[in-house]
């Protein structure tokens, strides 16, 4: 006997009899499985109850959503079904049916209009205790329908009605049936104040109103747009926003990211701190997600340009923009003509902060014509004003007049040695360890960037860069005898943990490999007990690392602390060169600092 109650007057009758079934319900180890075949008017639910209920009574009662399971307790913590309940109409059907062969039962019914979470509670035979589930009653034609209704009348108002939230969280709102509460943009949305939700809103209709399609993939896409730019726009914190959401912002693929952002030999701590500042300082409110990444790529080479003290990084940067700056007004043709281009840079950097392209561009022509003996064309160094429109009419920004402090990262106008011109990402570490005792340059004037570096003369730079205290307890290596000027150093790493030698030496006057400076490095942080922040995400080197070295070089990767030869070749097995040592030295200082 099959029969699916659905009137009120039924359910009353039946509701005494099944209170008491499902209240005396025994337990047992039964499993229930319960499918749900939704469509836009009607459900089909199948109830698999298993061969040992075939031929056995089963009661399904489903739940509208503004019920609640938790509701429908009784005192004691059993369930029944009272007049109340199907009276309120929480109850949506009750149906009694005979299982199959199988121990199944199948049956149609009509939900009523609500869309979200329906509940359903199984009792078979009245052998074990009731079971509890739901079932989604939505279809994607019902997200359809939303943006094909809003269509017809698209105003702020009703965007911001799609978002309000629902009294009972098993009834579904219409953000809910588009389903932007799983959007992963949508944490953001709701955590926005009420001035940038409206904002938002402004721009959904906006969008929706300009675009030819006027679909639900459509409104998503709008709505993830407009969001990615408002609470940037509105974020007190713009660095951890746009670490988070770089690419989603496009801004990986913006030349100033590949060529600046994304480069710590270029790219220095206090500048991009600077760099946040000035985008949180301005207007983005309004635009498309490409203005924007366009917007932050502009941002980004002017800060850069305002607070880069390296020389030799100014070069490179001015070098690798031309056409951007070429724009702005530089004369490209006097700038490569110059006899002194690092000269000019260093003079430049008397003059900074700018407040636009072209403030920077009139800045530079006006050295170099200082530098060819002409007139100065310039009209001083761009101050920490509020921010105006540029010449041209670009878009310029201000920067505060006061740069942050940073840890023990001095700046310098000028090279310390004569021969470091050709490594401008070293640079600055190189002045740095060379001006704290740890490195030394070769008694003419010279640092030798390019010489290599031997495994005793690292160790003694690694330990000296990190404080370790030198040790006289003799390590067993047969090519270390206590007498060397390096064997302090040498036992001192080994006594910690640094190193572990090469078979029963140390490998005394050989030249110390890359993934080998890797992996001494990485192991002197671990005694440090510092804590690496990853920048990045694995990385894409094909050539071959060493087994014991793979873990250290991927950690200092993906904390930033070193780079491959490109982005393929890490270069494992190669000769270490003076300039890559005092880099990775000053980079594992500061990452301890």
């Amino acid at each position: 006997m099959k029969k699916l109650f659905k009137s009120k007057l039924y359910c009353k009758i039946l509701s005494a009899v099944l209170a008491l079934s499902l209240v005396m319900a025994p337990v047992a180890s039964a499993e229930v499985a319960i499918q749900a075949d939704v469509t836009e008017t009607d459900v089909t639910l199948t109830i698999e109850c298993g061969e040992e209920f075939a031929g056995k009574d089963i009661v399904v009662q489903v739940i509208d959503p503004s019920g609640d399971l938790e509701n429908l307790k009784t005192e004691d913590g059993k369930y029944g079904i009272t007049n109340s309940d199907v009276v309120n109409s929480n109850i949506v059907c009750v149906y009694h049916g005979i299982a199959d062969a199988s121990g199944n039962i199948e049956f149609t019914f009509k939900p009523n209009s609500d869309k979200g979470k329906y509940a359903v509670r199984v009792n078979a035979a009245g052998l074990y205790k009731t079971i509890e589930t739901n079932f989604e009653f939505i279809t994607d034609n019902d997200a359809e329908t939303i943006v094909t209704t809003l269509a017809e009348n698209i105003t702020t108002d009703a965007v911001a009605a799609l978002f309000e939230k629902p009294a009972n969280e098993n009834v579904y709102k219409p953000y809910q049936i588009l389903g932007l509460d799983k959007n992963a943009l949508y944490a953001s949305y709701d955590k926005a104040d009420a001035a940038t939700k409206t904002k938002i809103y402004e721009g959904i209709s906006n969008g929706l109103k300009a675009s030819a399609t006027k679909d639900a993939a459509t409104f998503t896409k709008i709505f993830e747009d407009v969001v990615l730019v408002e609470c940037l726009n509105a974020t007190t914190d713009a660095g951890a926003y746009i670490e988070s959401n770089s690419a989603a912002l496009k801004f990986t693929a913006q030349k100033a990211y590949t060529e600046i952002y994304n480069k710590t030999d270029v790219l220095d701590d206090s500048v991009k701190v600077e760099f946040y500042k000035a985008v949180a300082k301005a207007n983005l409110s309004g635009k498309s997600v490409a203005a924007v990444a366009d917007e932050l790529g502009d941002i980004l080479l002017l800060t850069t340009l305002s607070y880069t003290k390296a020389a030799g990084v100014l070069d490179t940067v001015i070098t690798k923009f031309e056409d951007e700056l070429k724009d702005a007004g530089v004369d490209f043709d006097a700038y490569s003509d110059a006899d002194k281009p690092l000269e000019i840079c260093r003079d430049i950097v008397a003059k900074q902060p700018f407040e636009s392209l072209e403030d920077f561009a009139e800045e530079l022509n006006a050295v170099i014509s200082e530098d060819d003996g002409g007139s100065s064309g310039g009209s001083g160094g761009g101050g920490g004003g509020s921010s105006s429109s540029g010449k041209g009419g670009k878009v310029s920004y201000s920067f505060s007049d006061v740069a942050p402090v940073m840890p023990d990262v001095p700046s310098t106008s000028s090279y310390v040695f004569n021969d470091i011109a050709t490594v401008v990402w070293a640079h600055e570490a190189i002045t740095v360890l060379h001006e704290k005792g740890i490195i030394s340059g070769r008694g003419d004037g010279s640092f030798a960037p390019d010489a290599p570096v031997t495994r005793e003369e690292f160790v003694k730079m690694l330990v000296a860069a990190l404080g370790f205290e030198t040790s006289e307890a003799a390590a067993e290596f047969s090519d270390v005898t206590g007498n060397e000027w390096f064997a302090p150093y040498v036992y001192s790493a080994y006594k910690n943990g640094i190193v572990s030698g090469m078979g029963d030496g140390f490998g005394v006057g050989l030249n110390i490999s890359r993934q080998d400076m890797a992996v001494m490095c990485a192991n002197a942080l671990n005694v440090k007990g510092a804590e690496l922040k990853a920048v990045k995400d694995g990385n894409g080197f094909t050539d071959e690392i060493s087994d014991y070295a793979k873990a250290a070089v991927e950690k200092l990767y993906n904390a930033g602390l070193i780079n491959g030869l490109s982005d393929t070749e890490f270069g494992a097995k190669g000769t270490t060169t003076r300039a890559q040592a005092a880099k990775l030295l000053y980079e594992v200082t500061k990452a301890i600092s």
